[in-house]
């Protein structure tokens, strides 16, 4: 509790837990809540927005992580606001989908052949992996598919990343891999969830 006008600053620390001695500083972040208190465009906010603050060690000049946080400033005379949980969600089951439409300008691999013979893997960092058809016999580096790949997934997952893979199909040796890229799914699971 404090009084405003007066002293404003809020200091948030941020500690590792230790056992046995003393907790060790990870860092600490400032608000000055008089600021915040007196303006007009924060004042006027119906909620108030959920920030990311740097957590900062008085021995570095280096970020040492983030605090993710909200500030209300309530007049001692008003009523409090209920309490909001902060427990976390329940786990909950969604479809992850993935549609591949097609491939282009995907090299030859096998110089013996005049076709690439292309197919997709969808692969979420948890190792779920799902493939296409395969489009036989590309001369043109081109494979269409229109190939849904659908991931059941539970909220919340450590890593939100599906890795896409394109291979050349072998019958007799193995599959040729081609290439790779990453896509970071954080925000629709942020949305979903």
């Amino acid at each position: 509790m404090t009084t405003l006008p007066g002293a404003s600053k809020l200091t948030i620390k941020v500690n590792d837990y230790d056992r046995f001695g003393a907790d060790d500083l990870i860092g600490k972040t400032s608000i000055d809540l008089e600021n915040r208190f007196y303006s007009k465009q924060w004042t006027n906010l119906k909620y108030k927005p959920i920030e990311t603050r740097k957590l900062y060690h008085p021995t570095s000049k280096m970020a040492q992580g983030t605090v993710r946080l909200w500030v209300d400033i309530i007049p001692k005379e008003k009523k409090l606001p209920p309490i909001w949980s902060l427990a976390q969600k329940p786990p909950m089951e969604f479809e992850l989908r993935a549609i591949v439409w097609d491939a282009k300008e995907v090299p030859r691999v096998d110089t013996f052949e005049d076709a690439v013979d292309i197919y997709v893997t969808g692969k979420l960092d948890d190792g779920a992996t799902l493939k296409t058809d395969t489009h036989f016999r590309s001369t043109n580096g081109v494979g269409s598919f229109n190939w849904r790949l659908v991931f059941p997934v539970t909220f919340p997952m450590k890593s939100h990343r599906i890795s896409f893979q394109i291979w050349d199909k072998d019958i007799v040796s193995g599959d040729d891999y081609i290439s790779e890229v990453t896509y970071d799914f954080t925000n629709e699971a942020k949305e979903a969830f």
